[in-house]
């Protein structure tokens, strides 16, 4: 882990616009800076001084230095100081969850979620809208969407909605540069990020996609491509639905049946690749009704009914016994 971060890193995080990466970064830098050897009670003051410590912290490396370079390096501490009120702000709204992939972070009324691991999360929102989140995405988004004209979120990466409908407050995504303006509807968005082009692919309902210069309605099976070089939208069918299909709610039953035979219905019906490891697991008997579920859905079912947990590896899915 690197011990020290660099300004611009900072002011990033201020502005809300790291990478899930680099939020971890500065989180662990906040770790470092003496919270991990402290007990709860003396994790509680820490946030009352930690402007000091930042300051004594840069100002000790000042005093290793040569004068003249002292002289240079003297306004990047002035300039620390003053964001360190801003920093110590931000640093609070680090909350670690229970044992999992996800790293929810509230600020005021605001609450993100940031998918670091192998398995697609599952998030509900206010309005009872559901998000799933592929790895590596985040989501942002308030506790409450009461008092507000719109239902505001803001996302990362790939992730999959279902939307609530609710003509008086449509709901409004801001993803990349792209805005996406929904009231009921359900949808794929992917942005991700160092990528040259980010999509927005509709199941069902109506969607209107903004740029600054340009507004795309979209039907089902429609897609549109944000190409970033060009800063323009382009609309076409989506002939090839097979990046959603995980998406596409099916019923599917299962009695006494392998949980081998299981995954390779699951492959057919969402044209998905699932890998069973170990003869036991392979060979459990499940007997399941899926009612009108999703994909990953159906996986945390499975995962329950048998105790297994699964990751994505690629374009692999690996279904194992937890603790193999």
């Amino acid at each position: 882990m690197k011990k020290n971060i660099s300004p611009e890193l900072i002011q990033k995080y201020l502005r809300d616009e790291c990478t899930p990466e680099e939020m971890t970064e500065v989180q662990d830098w906040y770790e470092y800076l003496g919270q991990k050897d402290l007990n709860e009670g003396e994790r509680q003051k820490i946030d009352a001084n930690l402007k000091e410590r930042m300051f004594a912290h840069v100002q000790q490396r000042l005093d290793t230095l040569e004068p003249e370079t002292k002289v240079k390096n003297r306004q990047w501490i002035y300039w620390l100081s003053g964001v360190a009120a801003l920093l110590l702000i931000s640093l609070k709204f680090f909350i670690h969850t229970a044992p999992g992939p996800a790293l929810s972070v509230e600020q005021s009324q605001m609450v993100r979620v940031v998918n670091n691991g192998h398995t697609i999360i599952k998030k509900v929102l206010p309005d009872h809208s559901q998000v799933w989140i592929k790895p590596g995405g985040y989501l942002s988004f308030p506790r409450s969407f009461t008092g507000a004209k719109f239902r505001t979120v803001e996302m990362q990466g790939e992730a999959f909605f279902e939307v609530t409908k609710d003509h008086q407050h449509p709901f409004i995504i801001h993803s990349d540069r792209m805005t996406t303006k929904v009231w009921g509807t359900s949808f794929r968005i992917r942005a991700l990020p160092g990528s040259q082009q980010s999509d927005v692919v509709v199941l069902t309902g109506k969607v209107s996609v903004q740029l600054e210069n340009a507004e795309v309605m979209l039907l089902p099976k429609q897609k549109v491509t944000f190409i970033h070089p060009k800063n323009v939208l382009k609309k076409d069918t989506a002939t090839d639905m097979s990046g959603v299909q995980i998406w596409q709610r099916q019923s599917l039953s299962f009695n006494n049946t392998p949980v081998n035979v299981v995954a390779q219905t699951l492959n057919k019906a969402f044209g998905v690749h699932i890998i069973v490891a170990g003869k036991a697991l392979g060979d459990m008997l499940m007997e399941a009704d899926f009612t009108n579920e999703n994909f990953p859905d159906i996986m945390e079912m499975i995962k329950t009914s048998t105790g297994a947990v699964y990751r994505l590896e690629g374009t692999d899915i690996i279904l194992e016994k937890a603790n193999q």
